[in-house]
């Protein structure tokens, strides 16, 4: 059975675009600029360092100060800007 996924709102979930300023606030406390999004998974560059994160079970901040859960960012990116409502 497929779970359904939180509404985003448009502006959110076209937030998440490549260049953009993102804070990781769990598991770990860091802050870098979105490299590439997948299904599950978000490509950060900290520092010149890429690090990889998976959406389930974190919580992000985008860089006007929303926080949205990673659950809700589960999926094919596309998908989701096009759906937003």
């Amino acid at each position: 059975m497929k779970w359904p996924r939180p509404h985003l709102p448009r502006d959110v979930a076209r937030a998440l675009q490549p260049g953009a300023r993102l804070e990781i606030l769990e598991p770990t406390h860091r802050s870098g600029r979105l490299i590439v999004e997948t299904r599950n998974m978000v490509l950060l560059d900290v520092g010149g360092k890429i690090i990889k994160v998976p959406k389930m079970g974190s919580v992000f901040m985008l860089g006007d100060g929303r926080i949205v859960s990673g659950s809700a960012l589960v999926g094919d990116p596309v998908d989701r800007t096009v759906r937003a409502k």
